[in-house]
């Protein structure tokens, strides 16, 4: 399902690098997905989907529900393992992968001439603007991101006064992508806006964030009932919920200049 792959992508390009040193701390937010308005009597509805995220040093598990899907995924830093979890349906499963350092080398896009395409480069720039969101104080950056003809605007607001590493994006199996650049931002984003290609808008908010936060180390277990598996034994283009890209409820391609 294309909502479930996007939700997933955007929270493990968000979450990869976070690490605190002495506190664990756990983050609530909300992301919105507002379909394009096609002019029908009957329109797409908006899809929210709630997320909790939970920090513990070298542990990360970010949990997501709405009212159809419900992933996890669970990253262990130390161990370079990421786990994604999905339930759908009434099925459990779920795929981990582990980062061997290897560097892996991007596939090689052509066009239909066969010549080679050129990935974009995010332009992240900083404006001077300011407002506090769930406490914290944040300022802008506009990331814009030009392919194809056409220009992708997201508007982030990030703030420093948390104790996290900045993010950067998954590895392996985590499928994360750089999420219009702010892979790069200097701070942790606690909003952004962005408006995909087949005219899709996305909001995240950080609604909630508990600094102090007792968590105890088996919130990071895999949940019974899971069926987990290798990275390597996913089917070619599945993603969450049984999606395939390009294919019927398929997850479709993430924003240009993911990973």
């Amino acid at each position: 399902m294309r909502i479930m792959f996007l939700a997933c992508a955007a929270t493990c390009a968000l979450l990869a690098g976070l690490r605190t040193e002495a506190q664990s701390v756990i983050i609530k937010a909300t992301m919105v997905f507002t379909p394009r308005e096609t002019g029908e009597d009957d329109p797409n509805p908006p899809q929210e989907t709630n997320q909790v995220v939970y920090v513990k040093g070298s542990h990360i598990k970010s949990e997501s529900k709405s009212d159809v899907n419900h992933t996890i995924t669970i990253i262990d830093q130390d161990a370079k393992k990421t786990t994604q979890l999905y339930e759908q349906g009434g099925r459990k499963y779920g795929y981990f992968s582990i980062d061997t350092g290897a560097a892996a080398t991007p596939p090689v896009r052509r066009d239909s001439a066969g010549n080679v395409i050129q990935r974009p480069t995010p332009n992240l720039q900083y404006v001077d603007s300011s407002k506090t969101i769930a406490g914290y104080a944040c300022k802008m950056a506009i990331v814009t991101l030009n392919f194809g003809g056409r220009s992708m605007n997201t508007v982030i607001w990030y703030t420093k006064d948390l104790p996290l590493k900045k993010p950067i994006p998954t590895g392996g199996g985590g499928r994360g992508f750089n999420f219009g650049g702010v892979n790069n931002l200097d701070g942790f984003p606690m909003a952004f806006s962005t408006a995909l290609p087949n005219g899709t808008t996305i909001t995240y908010t950080v609604n909630k964030v508990d600094a102090n936060a007792n968590i105890n180390d088996n919130e990071f277990d895999i949940p019974r009932g899971y069926d987990v598996k290798p990275e390597s034994e996913r089917p070619r283009g599945q993603f969450g919920g049984g999606g395939f890209r390009g294919g019927p409820g398929g997850g479709g391609p993430p924003p240009p200049g993911g990973n």
